[in-house]
């Protein structure tokens, strides 16, 4: 995964791609984060990232502005 400009992209060349901006739910796994907005949905397997970009992951999708029980990650 690569986050770029507000951008999270599968590190693949065809990889799919979610603006940050556009998540409207977001649902943890044991083995995944499922990112979802409108018309999309991206999985993060989380085996796949290195421990340091998951813990940036981490903080960039709690600072989203989503309700708690949209958002697993979120600072009540």
């Amino acid at each position: 995964m690569v986050l770029e400009n507000g951008i999270l992209k599968e590190a693949t060349v065809f990889g799919k791609k979610i603006a940050l901006k556009d998540i409207t739910y977001i649902r943890k796994t044991k083995e995944q984060y499922i990112l979802k907005t409108a018309d999309k949905e991206l999985v993060v397997h989380i085996k796949q990232v290195e421990e340091e970009s998951l813990k940036n992951l981490d903080n960039v999708l709690a600072n989203l502005d989503l309700p708690a029980e949209k958002n697993p990650f979120s600072v009540s």
